[in-house]
């Protein structure tokens, strides 16, 4: 398979074979080496880079995954991105900030907050990806936004703005000085709603930023 490459590394279907066994070859360095190879000989073989990202990251190798990510994002990101969102050799790297960065990829959770530990009386970015969810259409999105267990809520509902890069609505406030939670909603400003099911997404918040996420 290896030498099917190097004559026409441009081969997709091979390619693809290849990625769909590396899980259970588990002889990581020895592929590594190999598509190391290809791409020395044409950088610009957008597979072959992407292989050996997964490659990295299925070793456990986070900064080269992450790099090679990052280069094949740049040769051919629009066929890259939304693979590497699915692709299970990434798994380990889901919750990884700079990969959700890179691939728009919440960690299987919506909803993210940046800083990920909200301090009262500091700025938050509330970000939210609604692919495959009820608001995935729509054309704008709307924050609903509250402290304390909704008391208060902030009014009227912020436009969130999108971000093409991180392919998320994003929109940043400032935590008052007392707030001790923050309770989040998202909606289309026609009647069109998610609220996780009705459990809303609710976010510790403390003076130090320590604090984690108290619900999903």
């Amino acid at each position: 398979m290896d030498r099917a490459l190097e004559l026409n590394p441009n081969e997709g279907d091979t390619w693809r074979i290849r990625m769909a066994i590396e899980p259970r070859l588990k002889q990581l360095d020895s592929s590594i080496s190999s598509v190391s190879k290809l791409v020395s000989q044409n950088p610009r073989v957008v597979e072959a880079v992407y292989d050996r990202a997964g490659l990295y990251a299925l070793k456990g190798d986070k900064a080269n995954a992450l790099a090679d990510l990052k280069s094949a994002l740049a040769i051919r990101s629009a066929d890259v991105k939304p693979f590497a969102r699915q692709d299970e050799r990434f798994k380990s790297l889901r919750i990884d900030p700079e990969f959700q960065k890179l691939t728009g990829d919440s960690g299987g959770n919506p909803v993210s907050l940046s800083p990920a530990a909200p301090a009262a009386g500091k700025a938050v970015t509330i970000q939210y990806a609604p692919a495959g969810r009820n608001l995935a259409s729509a054309s704008q999105i709307y924050l609903h936004l509250g402290w304390n267990n909704w008391n208060p809520v902030v009014s009227p509902d912020p436009a969130m703005k999108f971000s093409p890069a991180a392919n998320r609505w994003e929109d940043t406030a400032i935590l008052p000085g007392g707030a001790t939670n923050l309770n989040c909603v998202f909606n289309d400003g026609a009647g069109a709603w998610d609220n996780n099911a009705g459990a809303n997404w609710n976010f510790s918040v403390s003076a130090n930023g320590t604090a984690q996420p108290s619900t999903p």
